[in-house]
């Protein structure tokens, strides 16, 4: 691989608990919508964002149970 690693990561944390309550007003349900799919999506991701992490890159974990604008705040 010859690409080069970002500098940065933000990987907004979102629990899937939370996911599947802000996604029960949709009209149709997707694939990936199912919350033991969504904890296993979210166990690869921490395993990827550690390797990240361990690589050099600075990585942001922010959590994603915060307001809009508090994310926002935290991102810039």
């Amino acid at each position: 691989n010859n690409f080069p690693l970002p500098e940065m990561l933000f990987f907004i944390d979102v629990p899937p608990y939370l996911c599947q309550d802000r996604m029960k007003n949709r009209s149709s349900k997707e694939l990936f919508e199912e919350i033991s799919i969504q904890e296993k999506i979210l166990e690869n991701y921490n395993y990827g964002i550690k390797s990240m992490s361990e690589s050099g890159m600075k990585v942001f974990n922010i959590d994603g149970t915060l307001t809009p604008d508090l994310i926002n705040e935290k991102m810039w």
